[in-house]
């Protein structure tokens, strides 16, 4: 009798765990956030080096000035979606991920100020930015966006079964284009991310029916000059795709409404929470390990009784 009361127990403190188990969309969701924050850093390596190797005129990105402010929020908001919403297989991208965080706030420490100088800059000054690069930035950079490219693909290629898989790296590619703004060109590299390999396609049963009529419309327009309807068009496409992968999610595991404005437009961390790159999940963590512990020691108590 006792055995089976404990082994009830066990099963309903299971299912309480899976309750927070992967949700592959809003982390694949939350990439595209930590690549975009990351960008305009990155595009500023890359033109850098055009201009090394082909004499291209380097042109400096918006966004630099409230970069380690965006990377920061967005790359916390990524840990979160690790800790709170995967399962315990995924121990080895939270460490990388944590290692990446400190990586960006000492970045960010020892090159406060040619990030703000260039940034300040109208027009650009290679005497500035050869400085920075013998400062070792651009290589600094470069570590940065190896490191985020590491986890992506480390947490791509940990879904076992093909519908998880899809669901990240769809979630993750339209994100991406929502924060790319208008669409203008329909990239042919979508189809394979969306439908699969031409030669290998993806089986229709796995993807999800209630969108598939926008994925193969959206692929309909990929590869080729697009009319500026058919670029309203496939933003629009794009959106609902991301939308609706998101909104499953919320279903699936209780998470928040990825229509909610407050969701597309965090608020801005104060200095404190830039420079402290554990206190907020230690406390959310913390605090799902207490409320799992505590109802599988109700859950236990009424059992026992």
């Amino acid at each position: 009798m006792a055995r089976r009361i404990v082994g009830s127990a066990l099963i309903i403190c299971l299912f309480v765990a899976l309750a927070a188990a992967s949700s592959p969309a809003s982390l694949g969701s939350a990439f595209a956030d930590s690549f975009t924050a990351l960008a305009p850093l990155y595009t500023l390596h890359r033109a850098y080096g055009d201009y090394l190797f082909q004499g291209i005129q380097v042109q400096i990105p918006p966004g630099l000035c409230t970069l380690c402010a965006d990377l920061a929020t967005s790359l916390a908001d990524l840990h979160l979606e690790f800790i709170v919403q995967t399962d315990l297989h995924r121990v080895e991208e939270v460490t990388f991920l944590a290692h990446l965080r400190m990586s960006v706030v000492s970045f960010c420490r020892d090159y406060q100020e040619e990030i703000a100088a260039i940034s300040a800059l109208q027009e650009p000054d290679m005497s500035l930015l050869t400085q920075a690069a013998e400062a070792g930035m651009f290589a600094a950079i470069f570590r940065l966006n190896r490191q985020l490219e590491d986890i992506f693909t480390l947490t791509l290629d940990g879904f076992d079964d093909l519908e998880a898989g899809w669901e990240f790296s769809a979630a993750f590619i339209t994100r991406t284009l929502i924060h790319r703004g208008p669409i203008e060109r329909v990239d042919p590299t979508l189809r394979a991310i969306l439908l699969g390999p031409e030669e290998d396609p993806f089986p229709r049963e796995v993807l999800p029916s209630e969108i598939l009529a926008e994925v193969d419309a959206l692929v309909a327009l990929a590869g080729r000059e697009i009319t500026a309807e058919e670029q309203r068009e496939a933003t629009t496409l794009v959106r609902e795709i991301h939308d609706f992968l998101l909104s499953n999610d919320a279903d699936l595991y209780g998470l928040p409404d990825p229509n909610d404005a407050d969701l597309y437009d965090p608020p801005v961390p104060n200095d404190d929470d830039l420079y402290d790159p554990s206190e907020r999940i230690l406390l959310r963590s913390l605090f799902q390990l207490f409320v799992s512990v505590a109802v599988c020691l109700f859950i236990l108590v009424v059992l026992l009784r």
